[in-house]
């Protein structure tokens, strides 16, 4: 029986997915697993090199390509519905994993701890002139919704979860998403705490080829503030929680309002000045809202 299923997107890797089916098949480990590749209508010689490996280990691989190119959020999105194993492991084409019992150490863990959704751990972040790791030091085991929802902190290539635990609505709203990992952590988060691991078990590649990547600075806060108003609009958050997302959302706005400042376009860094002040007077709104009904009891006798 088929206890794991990877699930593995990519589109044009002809560079790296070579590597990243490699990290997968020296995987030791006591169950059965499956990679699941879904290849977004690729132009290079991806869906080549996926058919020379689909066709050597035909009891390991399993491609599906698409028939149009869908984008990297609904690719993603989309194939999730293709695992059905009591597990799902997250690797995309261009990355890879460097432990041979990544999968094994992460599925142990989840056998032995029911209360878990799921499993995170570090990553080496490399490419041309970028060589560190890629979670902060200081990052705490237990990893909750309201950390979820101050930064995407984690790599794509360290998720592993129950899939039990994902529901239709929970791919569609993935799938919805302007980012697809981040919000699919959230989703998840909603039923439990995610166990983290600080070692460094993936590889995570910066190229230009990368969605976010080939982001300039400023679209990079753009893109964030786009995901943020869709975390606010489609999840039912505490006034507490609302006031962590609007205290992320005044620190990206503070960094647009810098990057304006600097390039003397003074209209566009008042705006966004005006926009950080606000988004301030919400979070002092909302905390104040929690901390009064917290202590409603004593201000009423």
């Amino acid at each position: 029986m088929v206890r794991v299923n990877i699930h593995m997107i990519t589109y044009n890797h002809e560079e790296f997915i070579e590597r990243a089916i490699q990290g997968v098949l020296n995987q030791n480990t006591t169950f059965k697993y499956v990679l699941l590749i879904a290849d977004d209508n690729s132009t290079d010689s991806t869906f080549n090199i996926l058919q020379r490996y689909e066709a050597e280990f035909f009891d390991v691989i399993r491609v599906y390509r698409r028939s149009e190119n869908l984008g990297a959020v609904n690719n993603f999105a989309e194939h999730f519905k293709s695992c059905s194993a009591d597990y799902v492991a997250i690797c995309e084409g261009d990355d890879y994993w460097l432990d041979e019992n990544k999968l094994q150490k992460q599925f142990d863990f989840l056998e032995n701890n029911q209360r878990f959704i799921g499993c995170l751990h570090n990553a080496k972040v490399t490419g041309v002139g970028v060589e560190s790791s890629y979670v902060d030091s200081g990052m705490k085991c237990v990893v909750n919704f309201d950390d979820l929802l101050k930064a995407n902190s984690f790599p794509t290539a360290s998720i592993f979860f129950r899939r039990k635990m994902l529901s239709e609505q929970c791919i569609n709203l993935v799938s919805a998403a302007p980012v697809g990992d981040w919000l699919l952590l959230l989703s998840l988060a909603k039923f439990g705490p995610f166990h983290y691991d600080g070692a460094e078990m993936a590889v995570y590649r910066v190229h230009m080829q990368g969605m976010w990547n080939k982001k300039d600075y400023v679209q990079r806060q753009y893109s964030l503030v786009e995901i943020y108003f869709y975390i606010y609009t489609n999840f039912k958050l505490t006034k507490k929680l609302k006031a962590v997302l609007f205290l992320s959302l005044a620190g990206i706005y503070s960094k647009i309002r810098n990057d304006y400042f600097k390039k003397r376009r003074l209209l566009d860094a008042i705006h966004y000045n005006n926009k950080f002040i606000l988004a301030n007077v919400r979070v002092f709104f909302y905390n104040s809202f929690d901390f009064l009904f917290r202590y409603r009891m004593f201000f009423l006798y």
